[in-house]
């Protein structure tokens, strides 16, 4: 037979519940605020990079994304990132509030002029702040097309 104080009622099962959903409630949705506030908070920082080739036979110009080139963030003299531009000469990084330089070039390539080219951006916490680096390369007779 077992003893009535041990069996729990029908009125401390109630509460049991409602502790529990306060717990899951707590434990669902705190994190989910949390994740928002962060992200409204998130600076990035978004490199786009190109090429302006310039045919002195042709005397015409045409600017193409710096795809595959290789790119390196400094922030106070400390590389925050060292990649290569994707398809679209763009790299995103999310960063802290601060002053960055990118510097973007070609190494493998021989380019006489341009290269490599850097630019700077002070973001502000929150913001979203774009450095468009170009690299200008100007063809010698002869020497066809580039990058």
């Amino acid at each position: 037979m077992l003893n009535a104080r041990w069996w729990p009622t029908q009125a401390s099962t109630r509460g049991y519940r409602s502790s529990v959903r306060l717990l899951l409630f707590v434990l669902l949705a705190v994190p989910m605020l949390t994740a928002c506030e962060d992200e409204a908070d998130a600076t990035t920082l978004v490199v786009s990079g190109s090429v302006d080739l310039c045919d002195a036979d042709l005397k015409a110009c045409q600017v193409l994304p710096a795809r595959g080139a290789d790119v390196e963030v400094l922030s106070g003299g400390e590389v925050v990132e060292s990649s290569v531009l994707d398809d679209e000469g763009r790299l995103e990084l999310d960063v802290e509030a601060g002053t960055y330089t990118a510097t973007i070039s070609y190494p493998d390539l021989d380019l006489a002029s341009g290269a490599p080219a850097s630019a700077s951006v002070t973001l502000t916490e929150g913001e979203t702040g774009e450095l468009d680096v170009m690299i200008e390369v100007a063809l010698t007779p002869g020497q066809g097309s580039g990058p």
